[in-house]
């Protein structure tokens, strides 16, 4: 009878302990860096596969407040999620010129990546919108015939990096 018990217990306390870690299992990008205007960031990524297309299905928005020393912003993705890949746009207030990043930080509740300004560019591939001065770290944001989309991709290392170490 105890020893039905025991084990009982031990079941319980097993799937206990498993619940609370993927309760507390929220993946959040936060962005340290210097904007100097209004706008709004948005963080996309995919959960399903490498081949699957970023949708606004599966976007985070965040307002940032324009100030002119370094602010924290932050994503969290819904609990459960783990992204393949991810991509982070720099808004599209035609007033913002450039944007200084000091680092990139992903995290888990146990883990985390930190990506400097120095190491950026080999963990997101930058678009053609954005001009990328590592040595400074910021981003000059260019217009191409009339259209603004500065955004940074994450690469194949940066999730291999996330896989392995989350």
């Amino acid at each position: 009878m105890y020893y039905k018990l025991n084990i009982i217990f031990c079941f319980l306390f097993f799937i206990s302990c498993n619940e609370q870690k993927t309760d507390s299992a929220i993946f959040k990008i936060e962005i340290n860096a210097e904007v100097l205007v209004d706008d709004v960031f948005k963080v996309y990524y995919t959960d399903l596969n490498n081949k699957e297309k970023f949708t606004e299905n599966k976007v985070i928005r965040k307002k940032v407040i324009g100030k002119e020393f370094c602010q924290k912003i932050e994503f969290s993705l819904i609990k459960g999620v783990f992204p393949k890949k991810i991509r982070i746009d720099f808004g599209k207030n035609k007033l913002l010129n450039e944007i200084h990043v000091r680092e990139i930080i992903i995290r888990n509740a146990s883990d985390s990546i930190v990506i400097t300004k120095e190491t950026l560019h080999r963990f997101f591939h930058i678009n053609k919108y954005l001009k990328w001065d590592k040595d400074l770290g910021f981003f000059e944001i260019r217009n191409i015939q009339d259209k603004r989309k500065p955004f940074i991709v994450s690469s194949q290392l940066l999730m291999k990096k996330i896989y392995l170490e989350f």
